[in-house]
This record gives structure tokens, sequence and C-alpha cells, in this order.
């Protein structure tokens, strides 16, 4: 979708912008972290768009037969599985 596509672009903007700022804070701290701050906000951007609707549409594709069993932590038996989704 759109917002995939957009969102892991604008993630992948971010990272190579944060990389970059990281060389110019040898620099210049007070740039560095300055260019560094807009850079994490677009991989913040960036994961709560892609990432968000990508997790919408795995759980929109989940089998009807398939609803309602929890996956285990830990290895937990599924016979916890009730009691930890409760927590």
């Amino acid at each position: 979708t759109p917002w995939i596509i957009g969102g892991v672009v604008t993630l992948a903007a971010g990272a190579i912008c944060a990389a970059l700022s990281v060389g110019l804070m040898a620099a210049s701290p007070a740039w560095g972290i300055a260019a560094a701050v807009p850079s994490f906000v677009l991989i913040g951007l960036g994961i709560g768009a892609g990432g968000t609707n990508l997790l919408a549409l795995l759980a929109a594709r989940v089998n009807p037969a398939h609803e309602g069993r929890g996956w285990c932590p830990n290895g937990a038996p599924p016979a916890l599985a009730g009691q930890i989704r409760q927590l």
C-alpha cells in the first residue's frame, strides 16, 4: 500500500540523514545534533506510517480458523496462553 511504501522511504531517508549527522558531529557538534533531531523524527514517522499499516495488513490476512490462538512468549506451554493474555 502507499502508506507502507511511503513509511519505508521516510524511514530510509531518516536513517541516511542520521548516519550523515554522525559525521557532521565530528566537525561541529552543534550542527550535528541539529541535523540528528529531524533525522530521528523522520525515522519515527516512517516506523509509525509503514510499520503500523504493515501490521494491520498482516492481521487482516490471518486465516479465520487461526484467530484467537495466541503466541506464547518464552516457550510457555499453550495451557498458560490464557493466563498470559489476561496480564
